[in-house]
C-alpha cells in the first residue's frame, strides 16, 4: 500500500512533469507552509524522501550542478526528472500520481503483479503465485499498452522513462534471443537491502494523509 504524493490528470496544457512540479511549487512556497502543518509536514517529506527519488534514466544528480542555472533552477530540473522517471498511471481514474515507495519496484512487460491505483493511493496485488525470495514486479505501462508490439512498449518506456526494457519478455522478442536473458533486470537478484527503506516509506506516506496528493 502507498499513498501519492502528487497527482495530476494525464491531459492538460503541459507535459505531465511540468504540471506536478507546478503544482509542488505553489503548495510548498509563499505563506501556506508558515500556516499550515499539514503543507509543512509535506514539504518535510519532500526534502527528506521525495528529493531522493530515482531520477529518469537513472541520472546522477550532479548532472544538474550548473554554473549557469539557479539552484532553484536546478532542482525545478530536477523535480522534472524525478516525475518523469517515477510518476505511474493510475488504474481507476485518468491520472499520474507519484508514489514514493511504489517507484522504486522495477518493471517488466510480464509482472507478476499488478496495482490497483487512484489519484491518493497505490495497491499491489500479486497477479500469480509468488515464491519467497522472488523479486515483485508491476508495469510502468498501462495495462492496455502490454498487448502492444515489442518495439512500440520499448518506445514507450524509452520516451517516458529513459531506459530500453530487458525484461525477459522483451529479449525474447523477435531479433532479440533468449540466450540474452542473463542480462535482463529480472534475472538479477532481490533487493532485499531497499525492504527497510520501502517499509518506513510506506509508513511515512500513509500517516495522518499529509501525503495526499
Amino acid at each position: 500500500f502507498d499513498t501519492a504524493f502528487l497527482a495530476v490528470p494525464v491531459d492538460g496544457p503541459k507535459a505531465m512533469h511540468e504540471r506536478m512540479q507546478e503544482k509542488l511549487a505553489k503548495r510548498l512556497t509563499g505563506e501556506a507552509r508558515r500556516r499550515s502543518a499539514k503543507i509543512d509536514a509535506q514539504a518535510d517529506f519532500f526534502y527528506s524522501v521525495v528529493k531522493d527519488l530515482p531520477l529518469k534514466g537513472n541520472m546522477e544528480r550532479g548532472v544538474f550542478n550548473c554554473n549557469s542555472i539557479t539552484e532553484e533552477q536546478q532542482e525545478q530540473l530536477m523535480v522534472f526528472s524525478i516525475c518523469e522517471g517515477c510518476a505511474m498511471p493510475c488504474t481507476e481514474e485518468p491520472f499520474m500520481a507519484l508514489y514514493p515507495a511504489a517507484c522504486y519496484f522495477n518493471h517488466s512487460c510480464a509482472p507478476n503483479a499488478s496495482t490497483e491505483s487512484s489519484r491518493s493511493t497505490l495497491l499491489v496485488r500479486a497477479a500469480q503465485p509468488i515464491a519467497a525470495g522472488e523479486e515483485v514486479f508491476v508495469s510502468y505501462l498501462p495495462t492496455a499498452l502490454l498487448d502492444r508490439p515489442l518495439a512500440e512498449r520499448r518506445d514507450r518506456l524509452q520516451g517516458g522513462r529513459g531506459f530500453e526494457c530487458r525484461c525477459r519478455r522483451c529479449l525474447a522478442g523477435p531479433g532479440e534471443g533468449e540466450g540474452a536473458a542473463a542480462a535482463t533486470e529480472e534475472d538479477a537478484p532481490p533487493a532485499f537491502e531497499r525492504l527497510p527503506k520501502l517499509g518506513s516509506l510506506g509508513a511515512a506516506a500513509a500517516g495522518p494523509k499529509l501525503m495526499t496528493a
